[in-house]
């Protein structure tokens, strides 16, 4: 539970894993319950229009969100992230957005794989492009911060000496079965305790891309 006393409802985490996983749902919109007790699924969306989704976030309330994020890459490659949203308009009371200022943790908390947050008090805060620029700048981040090459790829190495956990992202690998190439994304997470920048033992464990 959040410090607000606000609780999160299983439906927010089933509704995810349908977007994450089962790829039913192109968006969901959270809102905190009428009576301030939990934070429940308000609705979901199948289409991939973006401006649909905008459209649904209300102009003087808040809400958290969530997208599918298609864009295609600077190679020409479609690609997608999810993408987590805080809407908080400038008209919102002042009390509710304090309560999803200190809900926010508790509902993220329940939805794992989630690439970038978007802050945003008006729609320019929340356009395509704005989001796109985020997703972008992460990516960058990754790929030219503290790389070293790995097996012909980039890879991103933590400096921080207490970090104690890794995810490890392996994206894109290809393999050749009678002369067709098939792409498959996977995600394998593992946990590495104690880690101290100890790189041979993080490459002799795991073939990855980047590290996050």
């Amino acid at each position: 539970m959040a410090a607000s006393g606000v609780g999160v409802k299983d439906e927010c985490y089933t509704a995810y894993q349908d977007l994450k996983l089962g790829r039913k749902l192109k968006y969901i919109i959270y809102k905190i319950s009428d009576n301030l007790k939990e934070v429940e699924v308000e609705k979901t969306g199948e289409g991939a229009d973006y401006d649909e989704f905008l459209s649904d976030l209300p102009q003087d309330n808040c809400r958290y969100a969530v997208y599918d994020f298609e864009y295609t890459n600077e190679e020409g490659g479609k690609r997608s992230k999810i993408v987590f949203y805080t809407w908080s308009p400038d008209v919102a009371r002042i009390k509710m957005k304090m309560i999803y200022a200190a809900t926010k943790e508790a509902i993220k908390k329940k939805l794992d794989g989630i690439y970038v947050e978007i802050q945003c008090t008006d729609l320019a805060e929340a356009s395509y492009e704005t989001v796109l620029e985020k997703v972008n700048r992460k990516i960058h981040c990754w790929s030219s911060k503290n790389t070293r090459d790995f097996c012909g790829k980039k890879i991103r190495v933590s400096n921080n000496e207490n970090e104690r956990s890794l995810t490890a992202l392996v994206i894109v690998i290809k393999i050749k079965v009678q002369k067709i190439t098939l792409n498959m994304d996977l995600l394998i997470e593992k946990k590495i305790s104690n880690y101290k920048d100890d790189k041979k033992k993080v490459y002799s464990l795991l073939q990855v891309v980047y590290f996050t």
